[in-house]
């Protein structure tokens, strides 16, 4: 759409309801000569919604740069604030995300899905690694994400 002119009549009429959507969330906007456009505070939503779509989730905070390193973190925040309000989002104030949590979960837990690898159950009652180096390097990568996540904390908090 930055590139080609696109029409709205382009579309089936099984799609149009897709784009009727999206056009009355002023994601899109259709003029009256029928071609579909969109301004610049549209184009960062769809890099909004593109990286949710990529990876689940955004970080309000500092996850905001990949999207676009010509538009500052303030602007964006402000865009992403008035999505939320328009209940086009949902925010969730929590150490982990959902992807990682989910992560977490799989790795940890045999609650959640079939094939986790359970390694929290596996040694609940006082069983010992004993040689699983495997299972010693989930561990690892477990207590890795945790440190990471504190540190990300950390930093907020002074700013």
């Amino acid at each position: 759409m930055e590139k080609h002119n696109i029409n709205y009549s382009f579309f089936e009429n099984y799609q149009r309801q897709d784009i009727n959507y999206l056009i009355e969330n002023n994601i899109i906007t259709k003029r009256k000569d029928d071609v579909i456009y969109v301004n610049k505070k549209q184009m960062r939503r769809i890099r909004i919604f593109s990286m949710i779509f990529n990876y689940g989730v955004i970080n309000y905070y500092n996850g905001l740069t990949k999207i676009s390193r010509k538009v500052d973190l303030k602007q964006q925040q402000n865009e992403i604030d008035e999505i939320l309000e328009e209940g086009l989002l949902i925010y969730k104030d929590t150490l982990f995300s959902k992807p990682e949590s989910d992560y977490l979960n799989y790795l940890l837990n045999d609650s959640e899905f079939d094939n986790a690898l359970g390694i929290r159950n596996k040694y609940l009652h006082g069983s010992v690694f004993k040689d699983n180096v495997e299972d010693l390097l989930y561990a690892l990568i477990i207590l890795t994400i945790y440190v990471i996540k504190i540190n990300e904390e950390l930093i907020l908090s002074k700013h």
